[in-house]
């Protein structure tokens, strides 16, 4: 006899003291349980895939580079990145007429003293009156982004 008693969102059986449980029963209670766990795992709206979860964990790098002074230093990279974002350590993003900072984007540009390869592979910073991207023995950051 099935349970006299069901759930509320999957009418899985509960039995009471007098029900006496088949083995349909528990098979269709499994069966219930497959088809929605199933579904909900399968539902890539709300799960990423395998490369999905690859692709977010190595989606930035942190880069460091201490400045040489010279007019412009090119870095290369072994990764495609899209969006870049240089700044000195403990120096304000400008100074007065200084620019200590920059930002880009492939395809789009980027700002004074921040040069992005075409590929994403890489970048020039700049060092000058204006932009202060290589200034000597300044600690720089580079947070990019794929």
């Amino acid at each position: 006899m099935p349970s006299t008693n069901k759930t509320t969102n999957l009418s899985l059986n509960q039995w009471a003291e007098n029900d006496r449980p088949m083995r349909n029963d528990f098979n269709s209670d499994n069966a219930k349980l497959d088809a929605v766990v199933g579904s909900h795992i399968n539902n890539g709206n709300i799960h990423v895939t395998a490369e999905e979860k690859e692709y977010l964990r190595d989606s930035h790098m942190v880069y460091m580079y201490t400045g040489t002074g010279e007019s412009s230093k090119t870095i290369t990279l072994t990764e495609k990145f899209r969006y870049f974002s240089v700044f000195a350590n403990n120096k304000p993003f400008a100074d007065g007429n200084k620019m200590y900072s920059a930002i880009g984007y492939v395809g789009l540009g980027s700002t004074l003293g921040l040069s992005l390869s075409a590929s994403g592979t890489g970048f020039t910073v700049s060092q000058n009156d204006t932009a202060c991207l290589n200034e000597t023995g300044v600690q720089y950051k580079v947070i990019m982004f794929k």
